[in-house]
């Protein structure tokens, strides 16, 4: 997996969490939607200026958790353009 196997730099928070789910669903993985709504949508929020967003969602494989997670981290950049870098890979 490479940094060039996804977008790095995204206009939004949400479209930089949504390019994390495609990332997951190209690599033949399912996500938990209630999970992603609660850790996203419920417990964090999208990063400030110089601050990084951190989370990790659980991998299911034909409806069976994996072991494996995928961790992402979303970074402020405070520009105008792109202005959050999503990191992440599957571990």
């Amino acid at each position: 997996m490479k940094k060039s196997d996804y977008i790095i730099y995204h206009n939004s928070y949400t479209a930089a969490v949504q390019e994390a789910e495609s990332f997951a669903i190209k690599n033949h993985y399912e996500l938990n939607q209630d999970q992603i709504f609660q850790d996203i949508g419920m417990n964090t929020k999208r990063p400030k200026d110089g601050e990084t967003t951190k989370f990790k969602f659980d991998l299911y494989a034909d409806n069976k958790l994996q072991k494996k997670k995928l961790h992402a981290q979303v970074y402020g950049r405070g520009t105008d353009n792109n202005s959050f870098e999503l990191n992440m890979y599957i571990s």
